[in-house]
């Protein structure tokens, strides 16, 4: 089966548009975000996150590393791997891309409006 609902999710990401990133979030959505301390549960928290991480990093794309595909269910698929993070940032006056790894587990159920995201845990990659 093909899957392709983490892609889609960094597609909108690297638009920088936090609206759009929290559009793919169905209402009851939670969020472990990568850099928040607590889980996020809702649209209205789930965009307060997004307008803060994507506002700090311009040009911010992402990459799949790596992902396991796993449908228990017709309308249910989970989706857990490594996805890696880039963004332009100066350093001393030169610019240089920044870069992190995270680990990620997202639960997409499909509704009678297409695949949104129920759950997603992103944590930094330990090094």
């Amino acid at each position: 089966m093909k899957f392709n609902g983490v892609q889609h999710w960094l597609d909108t990401l690297s638009t920088g548009n936090p609206e759009a990133v929290t559009n793919l979030y169905l209402p009851r959505a939670v969020l472990v975000a990568t850099f928040e301390a607590e889980p996020l549960q809702g649209k209205r928290e789930i965009l307060g996150y997004m307008k803060e991480f994507l506002g700090g990093k311009p040009g911010l794309s992402g990459k799949i590393c790596s992902q396991i595909l796993q449908c228990p269910a017709p309308n249910v698929c989970v989706v857990s791997g490594v996805y890696e993070f880039a963004w332009p940032s100066s350093y001393g006056g030169t610019m240089i891309e920044k870069k992190q790894k995270a680990r990620f587990t997202y639960v997409f159920e499909k509704t009678v409006n297409g695949w949104g995201i129920l759950t997603h845990h992103s944590s930094v990659l330990p090094e």
